[in-house]
């Protein structure tokens, strides 16, 4: 079962994003009782752009400030090694090591294509905040 979930509006007020939050905050309580009482999942809710996430126990979205994106991934990506060498031969290095940020430069390459580099179990939402675009992908066999 994948464990993703987010709210993108075309048009937001302050009080839709409260109403959002809430929303998130409720969903992110099923999301501990369902996963670990221990671990809480973080909220990330924007009134600029019109968007709030539920990320994970233990997954938070730091990316480097040039790349427009949030990711969410639920899962595990097996040939992480493997991708950041492909990128590093293309001139682009990995400021972190975090998947998220694999996975923001890689689709910033290799756009919707980048699913086909990846091997692992998972799935992942892309959210482009420059074209306000939201992305799903899922492993092959569908297993997230």
């Amino acid at each position: 079962m994948s464990f993703l979930a987010g709210i993108v509006h075309t048009g937001i007020s302050a009080t839709q994003t409260e109403k959002d939050t809430f929303c998130l905050q409720k969903m992110a309580s099923l999301l501990q009782k369902a996963s670990s009482p221990a671990a809480a999942p973080y909220i990330s809710a924007d009134e600029n752009n019109g968007t709030a996430f539920l990320f994970p126990p233990g997954r938070k979205n730091i990316l480097p400030e040039e790349l427009p994106y949030t990711i969410l991934l639920d899962g595990y990506i097996l040939n992480k090694k493997e991708l950041a060498e492909l990128l590093s031969g293309k001139g682009i290095h990995l400021t972190g090591n975090s998947d998220e940020e694999l996975l923001a430069r890689l689709f910033r390459e290799y756009g919707t294509r980048m699913w086909e580099k990846l091997s692992g179990s998972f799935s992942i939402a892309v959210f482009n905040r420059e074209n306000r675009k939201l992305y799903l992908i899922r492993d092959l066999l569908g297993s997230r």
